[in-house]
């Protein structure tokens, strides 16, 4: 541009001539430019791009009044007085000085080859050539300012100038209408300039004013754009997300996020709109010139850091964009503060509180993937500790407490990459151990790492400033994926465990010939058919659950009894678990809703509606006739699809397989309801609720039973009640026992609740009975 501008500059220099007795046009029209050039339209976000002005009308007026020559130098001399004004760094507003003798110089050239210097603006060849000039000048300027945005942006030259093309297109148009409306006033009624001033200053606010508000509507959709698209649970992704949209929001040349991980450690994330991200440690050094912060707040609540806009020159953020900034950044830490709520559910579903190995459901969850893989082999330790309970008798529970810690410590320290580490409880450790290519290696395999681990243990521990002697005892198995699950398989680790403490040796490996247990299995299969058969040996006894602030009951959960002839009445965790790898599951689970749909007719027949949930299991939602069986029984009782509740818990919700979307969305459109039961223990809490459309949420008793103890407990809690509410959705409240933990309840805004504070399981009748009383709000019934 520079170049350019001097053959220009020489080029003016050769056709100048001394002013006439127009010479008071001159600086009229430097004043002018320099008002036209001040007085600008901003059209970009983020303080870089070009603006729109009003140089062409004025350059109209001037191509009029004075010629060619000096239209160039009073041009380049206004510009030049605007960027010293607006206090420019010098090499811009030497651009945009040579950018306007360069634009000037070409569009005067274009207008003396169409209808000489100083055309008549009345003339149809006057009027075409202002209106060339005028575009040319234009055209040259934008050329110009896009190549110079491209390569400071690093964006391409084409994706710059097509930028808000119908905003210059309409300021082209509005500046050439300014200039003939100067001319024609001039002209005509030149005692109306007096009055020309506010009139178009009034055209020019009103443009100004309609380009702004084009530009925040398109802001603010962009910002909706921008804050949806962050809606992630994994902390990684969110900032990314909001990376990249902050830097095309605001044309950012770098966005940096500075926060804090669970464990307190600070973090910088920094990106650019182009994708790419670095992230390290707090207190780089940063070339950007400029930099916005924004600290991440969410209402009244802990900040989660700071948002910072960086720039390579110096930028203005206007008012307006700041404040679409704060909005971001409150969004931002919204949505990171339910990442932090997702990460703390899945932390307290999947790890054991005490010593931050995977707890129980982590390690079923994770073993039952392996096996299902259907590639090679599982096995499985488990390791318990000898005589652990006199640590707690003679030196107490946190002893017992730290001993555990200890040994947690000593086994992680021998974990390879790919096992899993859980503690199952009490004094009961498992380490799953996928991988091996054919049984034989994998049960070797087992052996070796189960001397390992208990070798770990060998050498003596301190614990609470005693020295202790610690002993184990292991059992190990291996099986080929598919052949069984997890359950099945951690059943059987547990009798080699018991076999090798009652020999009193350190380790012994699953024998198949010696499982007792398979034999009652197969007994207990036998023994159910016969069950299935007769009349009176499956039956029901139901569980209302309770409005917690009216008191009157909301339903009754359905648990299935078996009157065993030998072992009298039986729970469902003594055979349904054996059942679940049987074709019996299928007539067992029709029986249980032939008996809750005829209980839920005979109450409605004597005047009592009360819906009845029965629990599905893992299995029934791989059957896809059973949606077709649950429509048919509904119109043989003739009960209404929405008095029928099913309850499935999270761990079967969540299966990826395509089998089960099928059997839920099948149920869903027959009209019953669905409640997510034991919520909280589960892999994906939230994924569950996001995937399948449910109508309750049952918070697992577990977390009911520890609220008074443990803030994790109650934290689970509340949150779970909250996101209830949000959702539209009922949460009950399972294994309510005390009266504190119901007043508890209440405080959160709990819906409703179950448990032996209100009512233990009762028999139909006795059921039909307390349903009809409707128990008031000041305690149980009686």
């Amino acid at each position: 541009m520079t170049v350019l501008a001097a053959v220009c500059i020489a080029g003016v220099a050769l056709t100048l001539r001394p002013p006439g007795e127009d010479w008071w046009a001159i600086p009229l029209v430097t004043v002018m430019v320099a008002i036209s050039r001040l007085w600008i339209v901003r059209r970009y976000i983020g303080g870089s791009g070009i603006l729109v002005d009003w140089g062409e009308a004025v350059l109209i007026v001037g191509l009029v009044l004075i010629s060619p020559a000096w239209t160039v130098l009073t041009a380049a001399l206004g510009t030049a007085v605007a960027m010293a004004w607006k206090r420019f760094d010098p090499v811009k507003a030497w651009f945009n000085v040579a950018t306007t003798i360069v634009g000037v110089s070409i569009a005067a050239l274009v207008m003396v080859a169409i209808a000489g210097a100083q055309p008549d603006p009345i003339s149809w060849r006057g009027a075409l050539a202002l209106a060339v000039m005028a575009t040319i000048s234009a055209l040259v300027s934008e050329l110009a300012c896009a190549a110079a945005v491209a390569f400071s942006r690093g964006d391409t030259f084409r994706t710059v100038l097509f930028e808000g093309v119908g905003t210059r297109a309409l300021g082209l148009v509005m500046n050439f209408a300014i200039g003939a409306m100067i001319l024609a006033v001039a002209r005509y009624a030149p005692y109306l300039l007096v009055v020309l001033p506010p009139v178009l200053w009034l055209l020019i606010e009103g443009f100004a004013g309609r380009v702004r508000t084009r530009i925040e509507r398109r802001m603010w959709q962009r910002l909706t754009v921008a804050t949806r698209e962050m809606g992630h649970l994994d902390i990684d992704a969110v900032l990314r997300t909001a990376i990249l949209e902050s830097a095309k929001l605001f044309s950012a040349d770098v966005v940096e996020v500075e926060w804090k991980r669970a464990n307190g450690d600070a973090v910088l994330t920094r990106g650019d709109a182009a994708g790419k991200i670095w992230q390290g440690k707090p207190g780089i050094y940063r070339p950007e010139q400029t930099a916005y912060p924004v600290s991440l707040v969410n209402g009244s609540g802990p900040s989660f850091g700071e948002l910072r806009l960086c720039f390579r020159s110096q930028v203005r953020l206007p008012e307006r964009e700041q404040l679409a900034l704060s909005t971001l950044g409150s969004a931002l830490a919204g949505t990171m503060q339910n990442a932090y709520v997702h990460q703390q559910l899945h932390d307290l579903a999947t790890q054991d509180s005490l010593t931050g190995l995977a707890n129980r459901p982590c390690l079923m969850a994770e073993g039952n993937a392996v096996l299902t893989s259907g590639h090679g082999t599982v096995a499985l330790m488990l390791l318990d500790l000898d005589h652990f309970r006199q640590v707690n008798d003679t030196l107490g529970h946190e002893a017992g407490d730290d001993l555990l810690r200890v040994v947690a410590d000593r086994l992680r320290a021998r974990v390879t990459p790919g096992e899993t580490l859980a503690r199952l409880g009490g004094d009961e450790f498992a380490l799953l151990m996928p991988g091996q290519a054919d049984l034989k290696g994998a049960s070797g395999h087992a052996r070796d790492r189960a001397r390992t681990l208990l070798g770990a243990l060998g050498g003596p521990l301190v614990v609470d400033g005693v020295e202790l002697s610690v002993e184990a005892s292991a059992g190990v198995v291996a099986a080929e994926t598919g052949s069984c699950d997890m359950v099945e398989l951690l059943r059987r680790a547990d009798s080699a465990m018991y076999r090798a403490k009652a020999r009193g040796v350190e380790l012994v490996e699953f024998d198949a010939e010696r499982d007792t247990a398979s034999v009652d299995r197969l007994a207990l299969a036998s023994e159910m058919q016969a069950a299935l058969a007769a009349d009176d040996q499956i039956v029901i006894q139901l569980q209302p659950s309770v409005d917690l602030v009216g008191g009157a009951p909301l339903g009754a959960e359905v648990l299935v009894r078996w009157k065993h002839p030998r072992r009298g009445l039986l729970s469902p965790a003594s055979f349904i678990p054996d059942l679940e790898h049987t074709d019996l599951i299928a007539p067992l689970t029709r029986r249980v809703f032939e008996l809750a749909l005829g209980t839920y007719r005979t109450w409605l027949d004597d005047g009592i509606d009360a819906p009845v949930a029965v629990n599905l299991s893992a299995r029934s939602l791989l059957d896809r006739e059973l949606p077709e069986e649950v429509g048919r029984l509904l119109a043989e009782f003739d009960v209404p699809p929405d008095r029928l509740v099913l309850e499935i818990t999270e761990t079967a919700m969540m299966s990826e397989l395509e089998i089960v979307d099928e059997v839920l969305t099948a149920l869903r459109e027959l009209g019953v309801r669905l409640s997510l039961d034991d919520f909280g223990t589960g892999f994906s809490s939230l994924q569950s609720v996001a995937r399948v459309t449910v109508d309750e949420i049952k918070i697992d008793r577990q977390f009911v039973i520890a609220m008074g103890s443990s803030r994790q407990a109650e934290a689970v809690v509340r949150m779970t009640v909250g996101l209830a509410q949000t959702l539209g959705l009922r949460a009950i409240a399972e294994g309510v026992e005390t009266a504190q933990q119901r007043a508890e309840l209440v405080k959160l805004g709990c819906h409703g609740a179950q448990g032996f504070y209100f009512y233990p399981p009762l028999d139909p009748d006795d059921a039909k009975t307390v349903l009809a009383a409707r128990g008031g709000p000041d305690g149980p019934p009686q």
